[in-house]
């Protein structure tokens, strides 16, 4: 079961929460050995803080069941998170929403996505990152991790059977520590603002409805346990339903945002 939570911080006072502690306090939560921390595959995501009733909130998605158990306990035994130099109270861990696999397989009919970046969306290139946009390479990113914390593959989308019809985006530069030699800051370059994306048939729909839906409970490309990658869906223009291996709608519904 995929399981959103939220830990309220009690910090008395307007705290800014840099990128950077996002992660570091999730890992000390979630990361209970040295093994786990270096993991390529990390059992969980971490999303930007968000703020409810002036109470800021880490917000952390599992993807399994040990994971989410990892939490619970971590927070139960630990009752402060470090962010930066800053030792915080937390009100423990509140479980705001879950689904399933299975529920985010469920058809929703939607054959376009306006797609919401809200944190930097990169992708990886051997040791370079980039802004990541390309529907295709965000799809690819989220198929390979649906099988692997699902375990059961959805059916493969043909090259460029989805694409973006319009998009607005700015490139936004993120910066942390390295772990490995404190001495050297690294940076990280990613994509925010919004796309609009469109499916060449009904079965493809199918297929990108389902990542698109993991895609905001997991993010979209790297660096996805530091809170980059974080998406969310809103409802924009349906095209007229094609037959399979027609493009959808006229060149001037492509166009169109919402």
């Amino acid at each position: 079961m995929l399981r959103r939570w939220q830990l309220p911080l009690w910090s008395g006072e307007s705290i800014e929460v840099a990128p950077e502690h996002w992660h570091a306090a999730a890992t000390w939560l979630l990361d209970p050995v040295d093994r786990a921390h270096r993991a390529n595959d990390k059992p969980y995501s971490v999303r930007p803080p968000i703020e409810i009733d002036g109470i800021p909130c880490l917000e952390v998605v599992t993807f399994t069941d040990p994971a989410a158990d990892i939490f619970v306990r971590s927070t139960q035994s630990q009752p402060t998170v470090q962010l930066g130099s800053a030792t915080i109270p937390h009100g423990g861990a509140h479980l705001a929403e879950t689904t399933t696999f299975d529920e985010l397989r469920s058809r929703s009919g939607d054959l376009a996505w306006l797609m919401q970046m809200r944190s930097p969306c990169v992708v990886r290139r051997g040791s370079r990152a980039f802004p990541l946009v390309e529907p295709g390479a965000i799809l690819a990113g989220l198929a390979r991790r649906w099988q692997v914390w699902s375990g059961t593959p959805l059916d493969a989308l043909r090259h460029g059977a989805v694409y973006a019809t319009a998009l607005e985006v700015v490139s936004q530069t993120m910066q942390w520590e390295s772990q490995r030699d404190t001495r050297r800051t690294i940076w990280v370059s990613g994509a925010v603002g919004w796309q609009r994306v469109e499916a060449d048939g009904a079965l493809e729909a199918e297929v990108a409805d389902a990542l698109l839906r993991w895609g905001e409970w997991a993010g979209i490309g790297a660096y996805t346990a530091r809170g980059f990658g974080a998406i969310s869906l809103e409802p924009t223009h349906q095209p007229r339903r094609p037959g399979r291996g027609s493009r959808t709608g006229t060149a001037d519904q492509r166009s169109v945002r919402r």
